[in-house]
């Protein structure tokens, strides 16, 4: 067996749900790369020890799938376990409760052939019984704060670097457990000098929140640590546009009667609102001018 050219690490707490429909995605890929699936375990107490085992018997050897344990708690820290576990020389990540198209490995892998980075595109769908708005088509960008202007972002739910490049910028920080963790990654990847490619073609099937409850609460965690962010990269240029985040405001009080006009109306202001408080709330906890 050809040794791993690629490594795709998949960052997954208690997602015996979801993990096998991407497993087996990545699984008929359609590419003549050799690579292998790396699963970082975050202290799952649900059955996705069983279900990755499983999947990588009915895999076999074609497709490599690895468990690996990843004991301290968070997104980032389980990324560094899952690419420490692997010598591949090309990272690709993504996340257990998405599924990637059949081309996805091949065209990442192609772009960092030129490129030390790659920020890929999202195909958004809405799960099964999901209260959320219907899901646009096309590609989706990762959202920037309106107020906030610096380098390009990057979603973990579909990135990729080289090893050399990780190793170089000291691996994913950590200390960002709730959210903003592959952003702030990126960020440095850049700052430090290295290529990055946003590419437009969606070739991961993103899963929206299936509830509007966690849809917010998703919306108002990246909002507030969007304060984090600006406070550690202002000093490399990060600047905050007082009078964007002014007009994201008076959009929300413009828009409020969307509270009485239906489901999905009401949907998208909640999530706007979410996003606009987050941002709020982490500049008073930072003490910065920041909304």
């Amino acid at each position: 067996m050809q040794r791993p050219q690629v490594a795709v690490v998949i960052p997954v707490f208690n997602g015996a749900t979801t993990i096998a429909a991407q497993l087996e995605a990545l699984a008929r890929q359609d590419t003549d790369i050799a690579f292998e699936v790396v699963v970082a375990d975050n202290n799952s107490t649900d059955d996705t020890a069983r279900v990755v085992a499983h999947v990588a018997a009915e895999v076999g050897a074609d497709v490599p799938i690895r468990r690996v344990a990843a004991p301290t708690q968070g997104s980032n820290a389980a990324r560094n376990a899952g690419v420490r576990a692997t010598d591949a020389p090309k990272l690709l990540f993504c996340d257990a409760d998405d599924v990637a198209e059949p081309g996805w490995v091949g065209h990442m892998a192609k772009l960092l052939e030129d490129h030390d980075a790659v920020s890929g595109a999202l195909d958004p769908f809405t799960p099964d019984g999901g209260v959320l708005p219907p899901a646009p088509t096309g590609s989706v960008r990762p959202p920037r704060p309106p107020s906030l202007d610096f380098l390009p972002l990057v979603l973990g739910a579909n990135c990729a670097v080289r090893r050399d490049v990780w190793e170089a910028v000291g691996g994913f920080d950590e200390s960002y457990s709730a959210g903003g963790d592959d952003v702030e990654f990126f960020w440095r990847v850049q700052l430090a000098g290295y290529s990055l490619v946003v590419d437009t073609v969606p070739l991961m099937a993103y899963r929206l929140p299936s509830s509007l409850g966690e849809a917010v609460r998703k919306g108002f965690r990246k909002g507030r640590v969007s304060a984090r962010l600006y406070e550690e990269f202002r000093p490399r240029g990060a600047r905050f546009r007082p009078w964007r985040a002014v007009g994201s405001w008076a959009g929300l009080l413009y828009r409020a009667p969307a509270l009485v006009r239906g489901r999905d109306a009401r949907g998208n202001w909640l999530i706007r609102a979410g996003q606009c408080s987050g941002r709020l709330v982490g500049g008073l906890r930072r003490g910065l001018w920041y909304f």
